[in-house]
């Protein structure tokens, strides 16, 4: 099998299951150098010719996926169903396909994101509930960066006591070092632009409609459905919008098991969720982040009163 990829091109692919009637197109993370610039390519734009605002790069992403499987989607039948999976990026990417053919009939259709990042305004993200559900995993970093929390763990950083704490004799003495770094971090030009004031919605639904659509490229006629060259970007900077997780969402977090052994729960909830819009910091950020942590974790999440509430409702 070999595939192809570039920037704001994911890599993916598809698979038929006969026997259960589904199609199932999976959509590759960052993996490559192109698929970082995808991510960092993060300035919001107006998403599949609408108001509400999507982190650019994962638009991108989307579209480039429908132009190559809107056609795939029509033509399936009644009795099949259309699984879109993604992680980290690809999940961002999915979730934002699952929405544009969502809205052009495909009803046959669910979209499962893992590990996604925030990215699209809170209104999109939970309207779109009935066709995306996201998956995260404990303290994963990637699921909860945007600027809002960002500020808030720039802001708890400095308003810490690193004196007190590194005079403790139970503080790590590495700690010195971070201290100062604290100190290094809170003088500089960082803080002031960590500080910068986000845009006003109205302001930024000014500035969608007097900035010019994004080029897409190729010819400027668009096949039936086509979101095409709807895009708009804001060239400001200052982008302060505060994208969530898209969806419905399926947090597994730390738990006791009833013989008081570490194990894993679940909750159903939502991106608005306060502990999914700060980050936390701890050794296994990172590492909660990788594929093989989310594979592990769904083949030994535990059952939780939540769950039980969650499926009688």
């Amino acid at each position: 099998m070999s595939a192809t990829w570039g920037e704001h091109q994911p890599a993916y692919y598809v698979a038929t299951h006969t026997e259960k009637k589904e199609v199932v197109v999976a959509v590759r993370g960052t993996w490559a150098v192109e698929d970082v610039v995808t991510d960092i390519t993060a300035l919001p734009v107006a998403f599949d010719g609408g108001e509400h605002l999507v982190h650019s790069g994962m638009s991108a992403s989307a579209l480039y996926l429908f132009e190559r499987l809107y056609s795939l989607a029509k033509a399936l039948k009644d009795d099949y169903q259309l699984i879109l999976v993604g992680h980290s990026l690809g999940a961002g990417a999915a979730a934002l396909l699952a929405m544009m053919l969502k809205s052009r009939g495909i009803s046959n259709m669910h979209c499962y994101a893992f590990a996604p990042p925030m990215c699209c305004e809170p209104d999109l993200a939970s309207t779109c509930s009935h066709c995306v559900t996201s998956v995260i995993f404990r303290d994963d970093i990637i699921s909860r960066i945007s600027q809002e929390s960002v500020v808030a763990l720039y802001q708890e950083l400095v308003q810490y006591d690193w004196e007190a704490a590194s005079k403790n004799e139970d503080t790590h003495p590495e700690l010195r070092k971070y201290t100062e770094m604290a100190r290094t971090v809170a003088g500089s030009r960082v803080g002031s632009w960590l500080g910068l004031s986000a845009f006003t919605q109205s302001s930024r639904r000014q500035a969608a409609a007097n900035s010019p659509a994004l080029s897409s490229g190729g010819s400027d006629e668009a096949e039936e459905g086509s979101p095409k060259g709807r895009g708009q970007q804001f060239p400001d900077e200052d982008q302060g919008y505060n994208p969530l997780v898209p969806g419905r969402v399926v947090y597994i977090y730390r738990a006791s098991r009833e013989d008081g052994t570490a194990g894993l729960g679940r909750v159903v909830t939502d991106g608005s969720c306060p502990g999914l819009r700060r980050i936390h910091l701890s050794g296994l950020m990172l590492a909660d982040h990788l594929t093989d942590s989310y594979f592990e974790a769904l083949g030994s999440t535990n059952p939780t009163k939540q769950d039980a509430i969650a499926k009688e409702n």
